[in-house]
């Protein structure tokens, strides 16, 4: 008669490896979102171009609120709807971060201290990738996030605000969401993609072995 037994420590399943991503693969999603950032600085160098006028005169100071509400740099033409009482295009100067990240720091240092934490998120992104971590979806995430956080990140040094331009409304159920932009949108649907990638489930595990070995 021939019994079984297991041992939990000597059959436990092990945890496979990490497999570095292929250059190619790297490659492709670099150059992915170097084409979502360059649809997100186009539209908003079109919104600053078609939907505001440049100021005559010397513009206000830049995100100043210290005396009263902020003025912005240049002035923003009625909004134009798209969709009926849901999307218009409504320019907008953002001068926040988010969660308020660095508000009490100058303006120069502000936009160092916020482009430095960008590059560094979009390096540790792609270094992630190319090591193997996440699964198919992580890896479609990492070019989407990359591209919104540079988007943005170039509109605060060269312009020292962020152009928003897409607002979402709807009068009868009094919903009115801030204005974004492209690269808000790109960030929003990469986040998720990332939080979905980087959850393992037991189909991304190899088929465990059977614990039971026969004793005589």
């Amino acid at each position: 008669m021939t019994l079984t037994t297991s041992d939990s420590h000597a059959d436990a399943p092990a945890v496979p490896a990490l497999q570095p991503r292929s250059p190619r693969l790297v490659i492709a999603c670099a150059l992915l979102a170097l084409a979502v950032l360059t649809i997100d600085l186009a539209t908003k160098e079109w919104a600053r171009t078609t939907l505001s006028d440049a100021r005559l005169g010397a513009a206000p100071a830049l995100c100043d609120d210290t005396n009263g509400p902020r003025r912005p740099q240049r002035i923003a033409h009625a909004p134009r709807p798209v969709a009926g009482e849901v999307l218009s295009l409504d320019y907008a100067e953002n001068c926040s971060a988010a969660f308020g990240l660095a508000r009490q720091l100058p303006a120069p240092a502000r936009r160092i201290f916020l482009a430095s934490m960008a590059i560094l998120a979009v390096v540790a992104l792609f270094v992630a990738l190319a090591r193997g971590h996440g699964s198919w979806a992580f890896v479609w995430g990492v070019p989407l996030v990359a591209a919104g956080a540079l988007g943005n990140m170039i509109d605060r040094l060269r312009l020292g605000y962020v152009v928003d331009f897409l607002h979402v409304h709807y009068a009868p159920w009094d919903f009115d969401y801030p204005v974004f932009n492209v690269a808000d949108i790109v960030i929003g649907i990469g986040v998720a993609l990332l939080v979905i990638g980087a959850i393992r489930t037991p189909a991304d595990d190899p088929e465990p072995e059977s614990n039971a070995r026969p004793l005589t």
